[in-house]
């Protein structure tokens, strides 16, 4: 009754009664996560910031090794994050700011190690690459990764493509390829997956494996000049590495293809955002008119579920796309569950 009461107070902003509540309330059980729940907030009314990451910390720490309400804790731990960068940010001090970034790592961490199938892993991810950017040290994100390393399989998708960028920051090739090979495996729909893999294949040499994966990647992102490119770096060092003279002429002759496509290609698509919700998707991008005339442009999409299906079609038109100039496009879609996209090949005259 006290915790109901409390947080009522903590809803109509009267922090003093919510205080009172939430320690009469430990009197009774001190065991709980709620009065934790309720004093963090209480800081957070009154802008105590020591307080408010105190018992955040505190609330998440009273439900560890609790089955039952692990989404609360997860939940906790996440917001605590959260609300250490957002603290962190405001600071001017150095030593300040690296000490919260820092407790907002460790705190993601935590998530990333305890709740790997859930969706807020990857966003974890995402956080701690933050902190290791703004302190300035890599072993921070290196820990992350080492964490996915080890556990590949209970990880999605995002995760696992957040550690590629990661370990491709790092400059650890193999690890990238490993990382993103497991998140096109998981989601071959989706097209920086193909294209990173590609690249990371291609620094490591991994050519006879990286042609048939840029063969996916066409296939799903045909007008991207930058796909075309990556066929010339391939047969380039298949040229190189080859000892059959017929396969060094083949490879010779695709990179003067591929190169010649890829240059006088006169429609350009690049997708600029892909925002995927729970019941809802958004696409946006731009397309580039090379050719010496004004065009509108129509370009066909279709919107592809975790099974391959496609789950929505749907058309773009850029209209009056003048002369060496560029058009955007959004498409907006409402419907979630979408894990990748691909159009038909846009007109080459």
């Amino acid at each position: 009754d006290r915790i109901k009461a409390a947080y009522a107070a903590v809803g109509a902003g009267a922090a003093d009664t919510a205080e009172k509540l939430a320690n009469r309330a430990m009197i009774l059980n001190h065991s709980g996560p709620q009065p934790y729940d309720v004093l963090w907030r209480v800081a957070k009314i009154r802008k105590d910031e020591p307080a408010e990451l105190a018992n955040l910390q505190l609330a998440a720490d009273k439900l560890e090794g609790d089955t039952l309400n692990t989404n609360v804790r997860l939940g906790l731990l996440f917001q605590l994050g959260l609300i250490q960068q957002e603290f962190g940010e405001a600071k001017t001090d150095k030593a300040a700011k690296d000490k919260l970034y820092r407790g907002a790592a460790k705190t993601f961490l935590q998530v990333l190690k305890e709740f790997p199938t859930s969706e807020d892993a990857a966003a974890a991810m995402q956080g701690v690459s933050i902190s290791a950017n703004v302190v300035g040290d890599t072993a921070i994100s290196n820990a992350a990764v080492a964490v996915v390393k080890a556990s590949m399989d209970k990880y999605n998708d995002q995760t696992l493509a957040q550690a590629g960028v990661l370990s491709t920051a790092a400059q650890k090739t193999d690890d990238a390829v490993l990382f993103f090979g497991g998140a096109a495996k998981l989601n071959p729909y989706f097209r920086d997956y193909l294209f990173n893999l590609a690249a990371m294949m291609y620094t490591a040499k991994q050519i006879p494996e990286m042609i048939p994966v840029v063969h996916k990647l066409i296939a799903l992102d045909p007008s991207n000049p930058e796909d075309l490119m990556l066929f010339t770096y391939a047969f380039s060092s298949l040229s190189k590495i080859s000892k059959d003279p017929a396969v060094v002429k083949a490879a010779i002759d695709s990179v003067m293809y591929f190169g010649t496509l890829a240059e006088n290609m006169p429609l350009r698509l690049t997708y600029t955002g892909f925002e995927r919700q729970l019941s809802r998707t958004v696409l946006t991008g731009t397309v580039e008119n090379k050719t010496k005339v004004a065009r509108t442009i129509t370009i066909e999409f279709e919107f592809i579920g975790k099974d391959g299906a496609v789950l929505q079609k749907s058309t773009a038109t850029v209209a009056d796309v003048a002369a060496g100039a560029t058009g955007t496009f959004k498409v907006d879609i409402p419907i979630g569950g979408v894990v990748g996209v691909r159009y038909a090949p846009l007109p080459l005259k």
